[in-house]
């Protein structure tokens, strides 16, 4: 599968064709499709993994466990540490997931939608949890959700594209201190 992204990444998912992941593969046909169907099933086995280490990485269980505004932005940094990590290590799915036109394909639009429900109401429910303790503002938490994973996301193009320096580090100090100076409780 790992040849099969780097094609998928170079070519886009319409101009990509069995041939040549097998060929990139360096396999016949035939054992491609011991594991796969069509190009599509391994374009969706990627789609899977990608968002399964996109969701690990952005949410963090144990959101009950937070009790102050230091370990809020603690969690807020280890979260946006670890996503754009992740997806700097897989810049090939990132950029199949933010660029490709993915969620206009059929079929893949209802499993994206899908993630992003997830990942929206899981965060929102630890940032509402934090609201109601004081420990944020009082803000409609989807809706801040969704600007966090956004902002994430688009952070990570613009560094793929080289047209934001730094390491991932600093970007994520940066995305917290916005985060914590717009809905941090006063």
């Amino acid at each position: 599968m790992h040849q099969a992204r780097k094609v998928f990444a170079d070519k886009g998912y319409h101009r990509t064709s069995i041939s040549e992941i097998v060929s990139r593969c360096g396999v016949a046909q035939g054992t491609f499709y011991l594991y796969f169907g069509s190009k599509r099933d391994v374009f969706e086995a990627l789609l899977d993994e990608f968002t399964a280490a996109v969701y690990r990485a952005f949410f963090i269980p144990g959101a009950e466990d937070v009790k102050t505004k230091e370990q809020v932005r603690q969690r807020l940094t280890q979260a946006s540490q670890s996503a754009l990590k992740m997806l700097a290590g897989n810049k090939d799915l990132a950029k199949i997931f933010l660029v490709e036109t993915v969620p206009r394909e059929p079929g893949f639009e209802e499993k994206v939608a899908s993630f992003y429900n997830r990942l929206v109401a899981d965060t929102a429910a630890n940032l509402e949890l934090w609201m109601d303790r004081g420990l944020l503002r009082h803000a409609d938490p989807a809706v801040i959700a969704n600007c966090v994973i956004a902002m994430t996301e688009r952070l990570t193009l613009q560094w793929m594209n080289g047209a934001l320096p730094g390491d991932f580090k600093e970007i994520a100090d940066q995305i917290v201190k916005f985060e914590l100076h717009g809905i941090m409780a006063d």
